[in-house]
């Protein structure tokens, strides 16, 4: 009897780590994911994969023939800093932006929205509005703005 209920609980704790582990790594994969789709952004553009840069703003209202230009832009913005590595992108949890901010981007884009922030040595900061859309990010939107008009301090 005490062999089983020591299989019994063997079992039930593994399964509860199992279940601890999956749910930790689910949230851990969504974090990072609108950064990363900011490198897939730079990285299509250094590769002048015009197809994969579109797709990624295929959510914004910008025009293709100004995302030819854009591409140009983030390509050369990425050679001048010595590659997509050297580009520095970090989430902006929406409780860490300010009121405002975080309520323009709530009326605008309701609870769909995620901010990467954007900073180099080569070019002024930016932000960048990302929506998830069936699980992939596209870039809406963004603007050039330091990290106090933006993010709590």
């Amino acid at each position: 009897m005490m062999k089983k209920s020591l299989w019994a609980f063997l079992v039930v704790l593994s399964l509860f780590a199992a279940c601890l582990a999956g749910c930790s790594s689910t949230e851990a994969d969504a974090k990072g994911k609108a950064a990363e789709a900011m490198k897939q952004v730079y990285t299509a553009a250094q590769k002048h994969d015009q197809k994969a840069f579109n797709q990624l703003f295929s959510h914004s209202n910008i025009a293709a023939d100004e995302l030819k230009v854009s591409m140009m832009m983030f390509a050369d913005k990425a050679d001048a800093a010595g590659g997509v590595s050297k580009l520095n992108f970090t989430e902006i949890p929406q409780g860490k932006l300010k009121e405002d901010a975080a309520k323009a981007l709530k009326d605008q884009y309701k609870d769909n929205w995620n901010v990467v922030y954007e900073e180099s040595k080569v070019s002024t900061p930016y932000f960048w509005i990302l929506q998830n859309i069936d699980g992939t990010y596209y870039v809406v939107n963004g603007d050039e703005s330091e990290k106090k008009d933006i993010v709590k301090e």
